[in-house]
């Protein structure tokens, strides 16, 4: 009768040493798995810092400290309210910085004097690639969700801008996505050609992800997606996979490099270029495909909420016939970029 208690005693340590056991395990297995989802991604680079879905992130507590001004920047501040958020997001973005860095190395003369004659800055001399790393700095310093990129951000896919490129986005501390433009892919002499594409969109992928594939980052209650249109068209593979995106339900942040026409970008554009280069009635002609992307993306019942685009080195913003806002980035060459802010 006595060795009933011990036995007790001895049942009850066995069990306890085993639920340690089985929690250590489920420690493992349930590691973090990424809350930034890229679709038919085949490149780490574009998304590469993970998150928890299951854990919600702590909440944000801006530092007291004196962050450091950064006199190169000149960043606007919108916001825009989304029905059934759970939280505010935070993004900057940026489009035509038109990175250009010299390469005396390199065995192209031709591309050696390209990257010398494309001077991109501010209007007091100070290149791009001087001005690009305060957006850097400013993303990190204001724990912002993510960086969203809307094409142009290098002039040419030179070897010295891609690596300066991937330079500067390894520093930052969040995700980010990046849209192709019609500079980012091309050299002037090789401008949309097979050759381009063959071989000059490779090496912009490690940074952008597979081209004519729709990317995008994934939270609970929000999709960021990015979608190349590039050549002014946008693919059928890009289509469909946007319309198989779309039935997530969840409001859509739309980045794209070319903006859709409206009278009023005409304008602008006309003004600036001599004629509209935005996509759609006034603009540039459309194909089919492109033509029914635009629609369905204007719908009445589309997920789409924002667009953010580029491409026309001018800020313009404006609603759309069904309410959605559309932004056009003045060009971060200037130190332009845009803090946008969605909130519930």
């Amino acid at each position: 009768m006595k060795k009933k208690p011990v036995f007790i005693f001895g049942t009850i340590l066995l069990l306890f040493f085993m639920i340690c056991f089985l929690s250590i395990i489920l420690i493992f297995i349930h590691l973090p798995y990424p809350q930034n989802k890229p679709l038919l991604m085949h490149t780490q680079k574009v998304i590469y810092h993970t998150f928890n879905l299951e854990s919600p992130k702590k909440p944000f507590v801006r530092s007291k400290k004196k962050k450091p001004s950064l006199p190169l920047l000149k960043i606007k501040q919108e916001s825009f309210q989304i029905s059934g958020l759970s939280k505010p997001y935070e993004f900057l973005f940026l489009a035509d910085s038109h990175l250009s860095i010299p390469d005396p190395k390199h065995k192209d003369q031709n591309i050696q004097d390209y990257l010398k004659s494309r001077v991109f800055g501010n209007t007091t001399g100070i290149l791009s690639k001087e001005i690009f790393p305060s957006f850097i700095v400013y993303a990190n310093q204001n724990q912002l969700d993510a960086v969203l990129m809307g094409g142009d951000i290098i002039d040419s896919p030179a070897p010295s801008n891609l690596e300066y490129l991937n330079n500067q986005l390894d520093e930052l501390s969040m995700p980010y996505l990046y849209t192709m433009g019609n500079h980012d892919w091309t050299f002037p002499w090789e401008y949309f050609s097979q050759t381009a594409v063959s071989t000059y969109i490779p090496s912009v992928e490690e940074v952008t992800g597979e081209a004519n594939l729709v990317h995008y980052i994934e939270y609970d209650d929000l999709i960021v997606v990015s979608i190349d249109n590039s050549t002014n068209q946008v693919s059928l593979e890009s289509f469909q996979a946007f319309q198989s995106l779309e039935q997530k339900k969840k409001p859509i942040i739309l980045l794209m490099h070319v903006p859709i026409n409206t009278p009023l970008l005409a304008e602008k554009s006309i003004d600036a270029w001599g004629k509209a280069i935005a996509l759609g009635e006034g603009g540039v002609s459309l194909d089919l495909t492109t033509y029914e992307f635009l629609q369905f993306v204007q719908r009445e019942d589309s997920m789409v909420q924002v667009i953010l685009s580029g491409h026309l080195h001018l800020y313009h913003k404006e609603a759309l016939k069904n309410g959605q806002l559309q932004f056009v980035a003045a060009p971060a060459f200037e130190g332009s970029g845009l803090h946008l802010t969605l909130s519930p």
